[in-house]
């Protein structure tokens, strides 16, 4: 569902099926230059349905959009595949970024050997441990590859139109 929130500034509600929060907001600002997703949902088709047929409707190709993430949760960084390869600038808290292995399991699967370390010794067992990581949304619906993030940090200021 879009709604238009301010000039130039939008939100999607961008569902996240089966999960008890239902959406996830995604924020649009838009400029004659370039534009700024904030957030994109899951990695799934209802999620990226939802987005992309807001971001139509609002009227901004994907070639001059940027995207920030606020954290790298798989719900708000899932569709980040969307804004590869397209001239897109990804936005990332620095802090994020060194643990981007963690939450978007993208190379060495760190954090899920993690949980497999720190659950072993008190006595989970093996298999219930693999079924519950196998279908952790964070797992399941992380983005599909890695991407080249800019990093960000305090007082960094992006600048989008007439907002910063």
């Amino acid at each position: 569902m879009l709604e238009k929130l301010l000039p130039n500034i939008y939100r999607i509600a961008v569902p996240l099926p089966e999960h008890p929060l239902r959406t996830v907001n995604s924020y649009i600002i838009t400029s004659k230059e370039r534009n700024l997703v904030i957030d994109t949902g899951w990695n799934r088709l209802e999620s990226a349905e939802e987005l992309l047929n807001g971001l139509d409707e609002i009227g901004i190709p994907l070639s001059r959009t940027d995207l920030f993430l606020t954290h790298i949760h798989a719900d708000h960084a899932g569709l980040t595949r969307l804004f590869k390869h397209r001239g897109t600038t990804l936005f990332c808290g620095r802090e994020d970024l060194a643990r981007m292995d963690h939450y978007l399991n993208i190379s060495q699967d760190k954090s899920w050997k993690l949980l497999h370390d720190l659950a072993r010794p008190h006595g989970f067992p093996m298999g219930e441990i693999e079924a519950a990581l196998a279908i952790h949304p964070g797992n399941r619906y992380a983005p599909a590859a890695d991407s080249t993030f800019t990093a960000i940090s305090n007082k960094d200021v992006i600048r989008v139109g007439d907002y910063n």
